[in-house]
């Protein structure tokens, strides 16, 4: 069974945005959570 190319770039794409989303955390020593931050500042 052959699969697409669209089907492949599709998973590794998802798979990249999944551990960028959960490796983008920080610590708030203020309320003592970790919280997830934007990876681009707001201008």
């Amino acid at each position: 069974m052959r699969r697409s190319p669209r089907l492949i770039i599709a998973i590794v794409i998802a798979v990249i945005s999944l551990v960028s989303y959960y490796t983008a955390h920080e610590y708030n020593p203020v309320t003592k959570e970790t919280q997830h931050v934007n990876i681009t500042p707001k201008g």
